[in-house]
């Protein structure tokens, strides 16, 4: 299977979660950290001008070793950590939080994967509900699983994808090895520090309902209906977590292309994560903030930074004086909690 096949099936694979994998059971992994309480975080809020800083040093080799994944899958594997600041709200959530997201996977020549491993690090505290754990697979054609597991105050979950004609107890044996392999991990980890978020940080906490006649209303289309989806397509069960009973951290509306006026509009922001917004576009003037820019490839990109916090909106371009104004209203919202 190509990379490409690849991605495909496990964008298949994840939807199959919803509605054909079994019911998730624990994971069975071993706490090196037993029941010691984590540690307090003692460390300065965060401003909103620099990235957090990451578990296990931002170093995904030391999260699973390629030692550790020649062990477990008998193949030498890759590393690979995903940026910070990934273009979007939703995708640097975690960094927000001083977590870590990573790869690992190994191909041969011709393309064709022995395995793929994606998960991400988050610090439990972060998480509602606390400790997060499964396993939830899916074999046949799709051989994959979705897992978490959480030691001391850190929760690792995402995705593991094996070869074809891969079986369950492969996958089982698998998960509890790679879970083991982090358990032992963790220790280095004994005294992380979670970061600090500033107070003035926006919440996580909110309805895109909430807004949906402020922001429609001010830009002219009431009547758009809503976008589903977001811009996440692999969301691992931790950020899912985070998310609540949200899909996604981005609001969005669109109507049919014969629609009049703005046809599409979607927003998404990450209290804290001022450090994350990409500053190269053209300057864009709004009331009262402290940082806008815009730039137009198909549709209106607008970044906007407000004291620690970030805004991103997505709109249909030509329509500046009605989505200025909407987005100041908007800013008023989540100042507001």
């Amino acid at each position: 299977m190509n990379r490409t096949a690849f991605a495909a099936v496990a964008l298949l694979a994840t939807l199959a979660l919803a509605g054909c994998a079994p019911s998730a059971t624990p994971i069975t992994a071993p706490s090196t950290l037993g029941s010691e309480p984590s540690p307090t975080p003692s460390q300065v809020p965060e401003n909103g001008t620099t990235a957090p800083a990451p578990v296990f040093g931002g170093d995904c080799g030391a999260v699973l070793t390629e030692a550790q994944l020649a062990d477990i899958f008998g193949v030498s594997g890759t590393v690979s950590r995903s940026p910070g600041g990934r273009g979007n709200p939703d995708e640097s959530m975690v960094d927000q939080l001083g977590g870590l997201v990573c790869q690992w996977d190994a191909t041969d020549i011709g393309g064709d994967y022995h395995f793929m491993l994606y998960g991400s690090v988050i610090p439990a505290s972060s998480i509602a509900g606390s400790a997060v754990d499964l396993l939830d697979c899916v074999t046949g054609p799709e051989t994959f699983c979705e897992y978490a597991t959480t030691t001391g105050n850190l929760t690792f979950s995402g995705s593991l994808y094996l070869e074809e004609g891969s079986d369950r107890a492969t996958l089982d044996n698998d998960i509890q090895a790679i879970t083991g392999a982090f358990a032992s991990s963790v220790v280095t980890q004994a005294n992380y520090l979670p970061p600090i978020q500033s107070e003035s940080a926006w919440s996580l906490d909110f309805e895109c309902s909430s807004v949906q006649s402020l922001v429609l209303e001010g830009v002219g289309s009431p009547d758009l209906p809503v976008l589903e989806g977001g811009y996440n397509a692999y969301p691992t069960p931790a950020e899912r977590a985070l998310w609540g009973s949200r899909d996604t951290l981005a609001c969005g509306w669109q109507g049919k292309p014969a629609h009049p006026g703005v046809r599409y509009l979607s927003f998404s922001f990450l209290g804290g994560a001022a450090w994350a917004v990409d500053r190269s576009g053209t300057p864009y003037e709004i009331e009262g903030v402290d940082f806008a820019s815009s730039s137009v490839d198909g549709f209106q990109t607008i970044e906007v930074v407000d004291g620690v916090n970030w805004l991103q909106v997505y709109v249909t371009p030509g329509h500046d004086a009605d989505v200025k104004a909407m987005i100041v209203e908007l800013l008023a919202v989540l100042n507001a909690g």
